[in-house]
């Protein structure tokens, strides 16, 4: 029996996802723990068919359709406020479709993904590489995608990744 490609990738996808809210919620004591905003549970009040997004989070999903180029990376040292400019060695462009699926491309590779937004964190499933990456994800004053990776614990990195979509 030959099983669907899309099919047995959204599985996957989901499964990993519950694994991993799973085991962040038995991980540690309640007082060792990250604090709430800082720990998402992926997906825990998101009605997801086929990685298209409904309810609330849908207009959240429409804001990252289309194609994002990294513009600038800055970087946050320990117990700053601000980010200071950074230089990082992969540059690359994230292209979000309206069926919950996309494509990062690098300077010389390339990977597709399937990706759900909760509020403000993207998820992304790799298919290449079988791994889940989760982002905060916002947007600046000038419409610009902004994306901070979380860690498997929780906590959010010190560098921030600015995108914009490039002029039609």
């Amino acid at each position: 029996m030959k099983l669907n490609h899309k099919f047995s990738t959204t599985a996957a996808f989901l499964l990993s996802a519950m694994l991993f809210a799973g085991c962040a919620g038995n991980a540690a004591p309640a007082e060792s723990m990250p604090p709430e905003s800082a720990s998402p549970a992926p997906f825990s009040n998101t009605e997801i068919s086929s990685g298209i997004q409904t309810g609330k989070d849908a207009e959240a999903a429409a804001a990252v359709l289309g194609t994002w180029s990294l513009d600038k990376a800055e970087i946050r040292e320990e117990d700053a406020e601000d980010y200071k400019p950074a230089e990082v060695e992969n540059t690359r462009t994230y292209v979000f479709n309206e069926d919950g699926t996309g494509s990062v491309q690098y300077a010389d590779w390339s990977d597709t993904f399937d990706y759900a937004i909760q509020g403000e964190v993207l998820t992304l499933a790799m298919d290449t590489q079988g791994t889940l990456e989760m982002y905060q994800a916002t947007f600046n004053e000038d419409g610009a995608l902004q994306l901070v990776r979380i860690n498997n614990d929780g906590s959010m990195q010190d560098l921030r990744e600015t995108f914009t979509q490039p002029e039609a």
